[in-house]
């Protein structure tokens, strides 16, 4: 239960269907690829020193990630969503005032409030869940 995991989930699309694969790796068992991966790249390029460390890490940083944040959820049937008008409104089961939750790719990241920044909506990040 407190073993370090790290979870992969590969989207993927064929023809007009589309799917999610995710992958549970255990920290240990990467641990240990890494540690073989390093000896061997030890081994090619002897005592030479990489930045290939920096590279890696520097693809990572830029690499885009969809950010969804939920400020709550409801429930309703069929019939009171089809007559939906503007104007109407949807009670969403939680105080004006309460957390709002910032997930990355679909998983639970941070917590935060809504406020505004240059008369746009923004969350202001309050916690981190790992």
């Amino acid at each position: 239960m407190d073993e370090t995991v790290v979870i992969v989930i590969i989207s993927a699309t064929i023809g007009s269907t589309e799917g999610k694969f995710t992958l549970c790796i255990p920290g240990t068992l990467l641990s240990l690829i890494f540690e073989v991966h390093e000896n061997e790249n030890l081994k090619k390029r002897g005592d030479k020193d990489s930045n290939e460390d920096e590279i890696i890490l520097e693809n990572v940083k830029t690499s885009e990630m969809e950010i969804k944040v939920k400020f709550g959820s409801g429930e309703m049937k069929m019939r009171d969503a089809y007559s939906l008008r503007v104007g109407d409104t949807i009670n969403l089961g939680r105080p004006k005032d309460s957390d709002v939750y910032m997930y990355v790719d679909d998983n639970l990241w941070f917590t935060g409030s809504l406020g505004v920044h240059k008369k746009n909506v923004a969350v202001k990040v309050k916690d981190i869940k790992q």
